[in-house]
């Protein structure tokens, strides 16, 4: 659900000059790269005001809940504005031209410069996943128990042993969460820095063998994605730091493969069923039903589910290759480059990576794409 945008005047003072701040209440602006800083509570408007303004912000989302505010240096369209009862959207700057859309619409033209692209080609012994983190450094899961930072340019940082079978891979606010596939007992979360892959977090739940995560609300909530037979469960924690967190709910769904997650906002997520003629389920938030949103046919299954800066979904499908749907479900694209492609990460100037296990191959498509229509 898209919030409807009201705005209205604050005027901040500031010694002896002013400026009209428009806001929008109960809302947030929604991006993939933002920076969060906390103040006192009593003085919290004013001071993330300040730090915006002095910081050449464009826009910032204030939270009284937890005395934090989230920073965005630039608002790209199309703006992700959603309803969010315990926030508030400020904008410092005027909204960008609605005239100019850096989102590359003409998907065909998009996907066909992709094809045409001639990739570089890192050849890696059974790659299992991909995870880019905010710093543009890629991490890889190979092997099955290695876990490798690399730069963008495909050279290698630093390389970790990682848990045996270590298989499915994310990345959310500074962590990179590495799954267990098959599922092990005792079933239990894997989180690294995504800086110097230190494991940061080893914590067992009684659901399921943890698959990916993600964080919500301002960094607050944690899901995690876990599988087990007959359900796999979603994990949602109450967030303070990485050696204080809650698990406060949880949702089941009767699939068995959860394997694949991304968020569509804080309101949906994305869950692909990992098995032959599985389903990705778009699942709501907020009441916990779901809804298929694509389905697979024949050997085909879904690997995974990334979502790009202009909120298009890619779906790596296993004999059969990459589709790309928009936000409805309705189908943009197809690329049949590889029947093996079990991860993807797509970045936000349409620079694309992908894993194909079968020929023990990592792609890298440098597209540098900066659209303006």
């Amino acid at each position: 659900m898209y919030v409807k945008c009201v705005f209205l005047a604050l005027i901040f003072v500031s010694g002896s000059s002013s400026v009209s701040i428009g806001h929008i209440a109960e809302a947030s602006l929604i991006s993939s790269i933002y920076t969060t800083k906390s103040f006192n509570h009593n003085t919290l408007l004013n001071q993330c005001i300040c730090y915006g303004i002095t910081g050449n912000y464009s826009a910032l989302n204030v939270f009284l809940s937890n005395d934090s505010c989230q920073f965005f240096v630039n608002m790209t369209l199309p703006l992700n504005i959603v309803i969010n009862r315990s926030s508030t959207l400020y904008l410092l700057k005027p909204l960008p031209d609605s005239t100019v859309v850096p989102c590359c619409s003409n998907f065909t033209w998009l996907l066909n410069e992709i094809k045409s692209t001639v990739p570089t080609i890192l050849s890696v012994n059974v790659p299992n996943a991909l995870a880019m983190n905010d710093q543009n450094q890629l991490a890889l899961i190979y092997n099955g128990i290695y876990l490798r930072l690399m730069y963008a340019n495909l050279t290698t940082i630093s390389t970790v042993n990682v848990p045996y079978n270590a298989y499915p891979l994310s990345y959310s606010n500074g962590y990179f969460f590495v799954g267990i596939y098959p599922i092990v007992s005792p079933y239990t979360l894997y989180m690294y820095s995504s800086t110097n892959l230190t494991q940061i977090v080893s914590r067992t739940n009684p659901y399921g063998g943890p698959q990916r995560g993600t964080f919500l609300e301002n960094n607050t909530i944690l899901c995690i994605e876990t599988q087990n037979v007959p359900n796999s469960t979603i994990l949602f924690y109450k967030w303070t730091s990485s050696s204080n967190f809650t698990l406060y709910r949880t949702i089941s769904m009767p699939i068995t493969n959860a394997y694949g997650l991304a968020k569509m906002n804080d309101e949906y997520l994305l869950i692909a069923n990992t098995k032959v003629t599985g389903s990705v389920y778009k699942l709501s938030i907020v009441n916990g039903t779901y809804t298929t949103f694509v389905a697979t046919t024949g050997s085909q299954y879904p690997m995974s589910v990334v979502i790009d800066n202009c909120g298009r979904i890619w779906i790596p499908i296993t004999s059969y290759g990459l589709k790309i749907y928009d936000s409805t479900g309705l189908l943009l694209g197809t690329w049949t480059e590889s029947t093996s492609l079990y991860d993807l990460v797509v970045t936000p100037n349409y620079d694309i990576y992908f894993i194909d296990q079968n020929a023990n191959k990592l792609y890298y498509y440098q597209m540098n794409k900066i659209c303006t229509s």
